[in-house]
């Protein structure tokens, strides 16, 4: 029996099933008809909107032969979909199961994000965020990905319906030379571009006289429609995605916070712009 979904893992499982049956050059209709299964559920197990039992997904598995640690991340994806977090090691740009997560922000009807240290991904230049991962000591193949999967998360900002975006960026992170002049001089440019844009409200948070809540660390606050907000934190080898209630109201509620303590619009654009020079 499936239920109304939406979690975290629930969404990388439907991703994970759709590859399967891609992978297999399936058609919705054509696996439906397979398993004798109706293509609107499988519609919505691809969504992650509604979950699949562990047996439909050994079943789905067992049909296209899906073995090894392929078939252990994503029966391991099913015994756990209805857990509201999930925490896993590694970085949300390469780790195929948050990968997929990021589909999220295909779906969000606002994102609110609040950086501490560092300017937002989604209003990162590429050389910025290259910058970044190569100081991490990453390869030049983990670099290349990395920076290729953030430049494509960024159309949200700029397609045809692009999504309602606010980033409260801490004055560290336009102060903080994380990279050479010329190239941090290009992303304040870039952020008083972006900050033209219509969908998107982009305040700087000045150092506040005494300690604050956004101290403790960076988070993305994902809202929709139709189903409950997703909160992603993010550290040096660990991500997290909480979708509980009592955690997605608590930093709704920061957010609200912090807002309430930036800068204006013009003014955030003021020390930008500063910043470029």
């Amino acid at each position: 029996m499936t239920k109304p979904s939406g979690t975290p893992r629930a969404v990388a499982l439907g991703a994970a099933l759709r590859e399967v049956r891609e992978a297999n050059k399936f058609g919705l209709r054509e696996l439906s008809r397979a398993l004798d299964l109706p293509a609107s559920l499988v519609v919505h197990w691809e969504a992650g909107t509604r979950t699949p039992s562990t047996d439909d997904v050994a079943n789905v598995l067992g049909f296209f032969r899906v073995i090894g640690e392929p078939k252990k991340r994503i029966m391991d994806l099913a015994r756990h979909v209805r857990e509201p977090n999930w925490m896993a090691n590694g970085a949300a740009e390469l780790t195929p199961e948050l990968t997929t997560l990021l589909q999220y922000e295909q779906g969000a009807k606002v994102i609110t994000d609040w950086a501490l240290n560092f300017i937002p991904g989604l209003l990162q230049t590429p050389d910025y965020a290259r910058a970044i991962f190569e100081a991490s000591g990453l390869s030049v193949s983990q670099t290349d990905a990395r920076v290729r999967v953030r430049l494509d998360r960024q159309k949200i900002l700029t397609n045809r319906e692009p999504i309602t975006y606010s980033a409260i960026i801490g004055l560290h992170a336009i102060d903080e030379p994380v990279a050479p002049n010329w190239i941090m001089s290009d992303q304040m440019d870039h952020l008083l571009a972006m900050s033209e844009r219509p969908n998107i409200n982009l305040r700087v948070l000045p150092r506040q006289p005494s300690y604050h809540p956004g101290m403790l660390g960076s988070f993305v606050l994902y809202e929709y429609e139709h189903r409950n907000p997703i909160v992603l934190l993010e550290q040096h080898s660990t991500t997290s995605f909480l979708s509980s209630d009592k955690d997605w109201v608590l930093y709704r509620q920061l957010a609200r916070l912090l807002g309430g303590e930036t800068l204006s619009e013009e003014a955030s654009r003021a020390v930008i712009a500063e910043a470029a020079s």
